[in-house]
């Protein structure tokens, strides 16, 4: 069962880096750096597995939008719609746990990650965009 899951998340991780690589082949360093200096911040605060699978997620996909993939595609791809992720995103800015798939995470925390680099979003900042930031140094 274990090895499924790893076989699962190397596959996840291997259609990432391709998606990544073919909207912006010249951003795919900085992304993996971003997302490993992230991963690290993120287990030395002790944060559980699943959350710091949602910032290395967010991390990875960074850049896209600005490559020209629109959050509509980012929202189609997760299955959801602007209001579902808005509300997503509004529960991480309280603290508050998100259900749905690593995807389904990750694109609202990638949402208030790009608000806050233009401008305070709230007080204190989720732990996941204090870890991005901090980790885009």
């Amino acid at each position: 069962m274990h090895r499924n899951v790893d076989d699962l998340r190397d596959s996840y991780d291997g259609m990432m880096t391709l998606l990544q690589q073919l909207i912006s082949s010249s951003k795919l360093g900085q992304n993996n750096r971003l997302a490993l200096c992230a991963v690290k911040i993120a287990e030395s605060m002790g944060l559980p597995f699943e959350r710091i699978e949602d910032i290395r997620a967010a991390a990875l996909l960074e850049d896209m939008e600005k490559s020209g993939v629109s959050l509509d595609l980012f929202l189609k791809a997760a299955r959801l719609d602007s209001n579902q992720a808005q509300d997503m995103q509004q529960r991480i800015a309280k603290g508050k746990g998100v259900q749905g798939t690593t995807l389904q995470r990750a694109i609202p925390i990638l949402m208030a990650y790009h608000q806050a680099k233009s401008g305070p979003i709230g007080n204190p900042l989720p732990v996941e965009i204090q870890v991005l930031l901090l980790a885009n140094l």
